[in-house]
C-alpha cells in the first residue's frame, strides 16, 4: 500500500544520492576536482526533492488540507531559519557579492530543515501511531540537514577539503536510512494511525518566523544601516504564511 509507494520514492531519492556521489567522486579523483556548481548538485538537490512527497507518502492517510498545513509549516520554518542563518552567519563570511554555487550550497540544509518539519508537521502532530522507519527516515534527514549546514559554511569560508571529518555526517544519514529499510522488511509495521484531532504545533513555526523577523530586523539596525527590501519582503511573507497557516489550523 502506502509504504510501499513510500519506498519507491525514498529509494528513487537514494538512486539519486548516490548517482551525485558517485559524479562527484569521479570530479575529485579522476579529474583536477569538482567545480564549484556540477551535475552532481542536480542529483544531491533531487535527492531531497523527492524525499518530500515520499515522506508524505507514507501519511497518505491523513487529510489533504493536514498535508498542506504541513508544507507549508515546512516553508515558513526552512524560510525562517534559512533567512537568519543567511543574514546574520553567511553573508558577512562572502567577501563578496554571493554567486551561484553560494547559492546552491545553501539550498542544502535548507531542504533538510524542509524535510524534518514536514515529519513533525504532519507526523508527529496528526498520528497516534508513526511506524519506526518514518522516525528513523527523519532522523537521517536531520543528520544530513546539519551537516549540510556545516559543509555550506565550510564551503563559503573555503576551509573544506575532500577528507573532512564532516564527511561523517553524510555516512551516519545512509546508516540510518538503511536501518529504516532493515527495518520495514524485517518487521512491515502497521501504516501510520491518523488523529481524529491534531496536536496543534503552531508554536514552532509561530517562534521560530518570530525570531528571524525580529532577528534580520535587529542584525540590519545593529549593522548601522536601514531595514533593506529584501528584510522585510521576507517579514511580510512570513507573517502572511503564519496568517494563512492558523486560517487553515
Amino acid at each position: 500500500g502506502r509504504t510501499r509507494r513510500a519506498w519507491t520514492l525514498l529509494a528513487a531519492s537514494n538512486a539519486s544520492w548516490a548517482a551525485g556521489e558517485l559524479i562527484w567522486v569521479a570530479y575529485a579523483h579522476l579529474g583536477s576536482g569538482p567545480p564549484d556548481v556540477s551535475v552532481a548538485d542536480i542529483f544531491y538537490l533531487s535527492s531531497y526533492a523527492i524525499a518530500v512527497p515520499a515522506i508524505l507518502m507514507g501519511f497518505g492517510a491523513a487529510n489533504p488540507l493536514r498535508h498542506v498545513r504541513g508544507l507549508l509549516d515546512a516553508a515558513l520554518v526552512a524560510l525562517a531559519l534559512g533567512a537568519i542563518g543567511w543574514h546574520v552567519v553567511l553573508r558577512p563570511a562572502l567577501p563578496s557579492t554571493p554567486g551561484v554555487a553560494e547559492v546552491v550550497a545553501f539550498l542544502y540544509p535548507v531542504l533538510g530543515v524542509a524535510i524534518v518539519t514536514t515529519v513533525v508537521s504532519v507526523g508527529l502532530a496528526g498520528h497516534r501511531f508513526v511506524p519506526p522507519w518514518v522516525l528513523l527516515a527523519g532522523a537521517a534527514f536531520a543528520v544530513g540537514g546539519l551537516t549540510d549546514a556545516g559543509y555550506t559554511y565550510a564551503i563559503l569560508v573555503h576551509t573544506y577539503d575532500s577528507d573532512d571529518w564532516l564527511n561523517i555526517g553524510w555516512q551516519v544519514e545512509a546508516v540510518l536510512l538503511c536501518l529504516a529499510a532493515a527495518a520495514v522488511l524485517d518487521r512491515p509495521d502497521r501504516e501510520a494511525q491518523v488523529r481524529r484531532l491534531d496536536r496543534d504545533v503552531s508554536a514552532l513555526p509561530i517562534l521560530v518566523s518570530a525570531a528571524a523577523a525580529t532577528g534580520l530586523v535587529v542584525s540590519e539596525r545593529i549593522s548601522g544601516g536601514r531595514t533593506g527590501v529584501d528584510t522585510l519582503a521576507i517579514v511580510v511573507v512570513l507573517f502572511a504564511g503564519l496568517l494563512v497557516r492558523q486560517v487553515l489550523m
